[in-house]
């Protein structure tokens, strides 16, 4: 019984970190008159020693499409998805996908690996260096000390398991040498 609820509480668990890993969690960290940007902190992913990359939302404000409508004759979209690359030693990032959609979430534009993507340095005092700072810190406090406590709940669900197993299996030789010594003292089991 124990090792069918420890069965049960792995596949809980698995299943449920994921949908976890899959779901998209946006958290607004600036606004101006034209945008408001989003990241989304369940897509953080380590992709070198010293990088990660992260998820971006840009939402552009009505105000500001009906002025570039009017100033410029051009319609941007409702919001842009940017995947970024941060390189939190040498303080550089680079676009490594850029998805434009409508306001019906419709692509407009899809461009994977931009031919003008390249590391550039990070200016101070921008929406890029705040982007950076925001994303690092919550890469560094956060996603990393999850991922830890993440693999930590598994060694722990593990050795639970390999407990349960043992257990388990001296109950069920416990109960095997019991029923044998009754059979071999009475001659039969049923007596």
């Amino acid at each position: 019984m124990k090792k069918l609820l420890t069965i049960i509480l792995i596949c809980v668990l698995a299943i449920g970190f994921t949908n976890i890993a899959k779901a998209a969690d946006w958290l607004q960290f600036g606004s101006n008159d034209e945008q408001t940007i989003f990241f989304d902190t369940q897509s953080f992913q380590k992709t070198g020693d010293t990088t990660y990359a992260v998820w971006f939302k840009r939402q552009y404000t009505d105000a500001y499409k009906k002025e570039e409508i009017k100033k410029n004759n051009y319609n941007p979209p409702a919001y842009d998805l940017c995947y970024m690359e941060f390189n939190y030693l040498s303080k550089k990032n680079k676009i490594l996908s850029l998805v434009s959609y409508d306001s019906n979430n419709n692509v407009i534009r899809s461009i994977d690996e931009p031919s003008f993507s390249k590391w550039e340095n990070i200016v101070p005092n921008s929406m890029g260096a705040n982007m950076f700072k925001m994303t690092y810190y919550f890469y560094k406090e956060y996603h990393l000390s999850m991922l830890t406590e993440i693999k930590n709940l598994q060694t722990k669900t593990i050795i639970v398991s390999i407990i349960t197993i043992v257990v388990s299996t001296i109950i069920i030789i416990a109960g095997i040498y019991f029923i044998y010594r009754r059979i071999k003292k009475n001659n039969t089991f049923f007596n």
